[in-house]
């Protein structure tokens, strides 16, 4: 996946006004997710052929210019982590520029709360849409798109650390959006990060209940048991004993119960256990949160 760079999700309003020569200008900026998109109304005293929007990471000194024509509004992408300047100049028919408007500023900078060592997270397979995650008062915030996971390839975001050998992962899947009957969140323990890989997870559906999935073999179709016809909260739990991988389900994570008997999955000894959300709309990002959540080693 991604670096954090790519999981953020800042929204910041600022005003200036800006002189490009004889003309004023009301600039607004609006910053979101490492974009800036530049407006402003050209005064009526003149008529410019078109502008151009100068940014840079030093103050008064600008390493990228874009002639945007005669629009009054543009965005810039793919924003890194830091402090950006912006400025703006107009021009005529002969692309004489006006002088630089006054310059504004904007500091990008990562407002999710980051996740606990030993996790990392990241998107894996072709998802629609970046996703993200964060870590605040005991509870983990994924967000994901992704079209499912199911099928010969997945797509959905994974928070994730290493287990070596046997393992168990339990959460409680406190909600998940209504982005789909069969949008999941719940936990995985997986082979490796690619999208084909093998791997067993107990979810909790938005509105198909409880479910025991696995891929058996790499880049083969998935299958599953059904579990309880519940919605979140509800509780999963996930356990590794060499190749042998168990299932539960839980109204209170105090009772638990088998989902279905043992099934045998042939995994590399290493591989990762997490949480794991996929929207099922690969254009909309699904919000699971989960708390309670514990892994330990067998």
């Amino acid at each position: 996946m991604m670096t954090s760079k790519g999981l953020l999700n800042l929204i910041k309003n600022f005003e200036c006004l800006v002189k490009l020569g004889i003309l004023f200008f009301l600039c607004t900026a609006t910053v979101q997710a490492y974009q800036a998109t530049l407006s402003w109304d050209a005064s009526a005293e003149s008529t410019p052929v078109g502008y151009r929007v100068h940014y840079g990471q030093a103050s008064g000194n600008y390493s990228s210019s874009i002639d945007v024509g005669l629009q009054t509004t543009h965005t810039i992408s793919n924003l890194q982590d830091g402090t950006y300047y912006f400025a703006a100049t107009s021009y005529d028919v002969d692309k004489i520029e006006s002088r630089f408007s006054n310059e504004v500023s904007k500091n990008f900078t990562a407002t999710n709360p980051p996740l606990p060592s030993p996790w990392l997270d990241m998107d894996i397979g072709n998802v629609g849409l970046t996703g993200k995650a964060s870590f605040t008062d005991k509870t983990y915030t994924l967000s994901g798109s992704g079209a499912d996971i199911w099928g010969i390839t997945d797509a959905f975001h994974f928070v994730y650390q290493p287990l070596n050998g046997n393992g168990t992962i339990i959460a409680r899947v406190v909600s998940i959006t209504n982005t789909n009957s069969w949008a999941k969140a719940g936990v995985m323990i997986r082979e490796n990060l690619d999208a084909n890989a093998r791997h067993a997870m107990v979810v909790v559906t938005s509105q198909n209940g409880v479910s025991f999935q696995r891929r058996l073999t790499t880049n083969a179709n998935s299958s599953l048991t059904a579990g309880a016809s519940a919605k979140a909260p509800y509780w999963v739990k996930l356990v590794r004993t060499r190749n042998l991988f168990n299932a539960y389900q839980s109204a209170d994570g105090i009772k638990w119960i088998a989902i279905s008997k043992s099934v045998t999955i042939n995994m590399a000894t290493s591989v990762y256990i997490g949480l794991a959300v996929t929207s099922h709309d690969n254009g909309t990002l699904n919000i699971a949160k989960f708390d309670n959540v514990s892994v330990y080693s067998n």
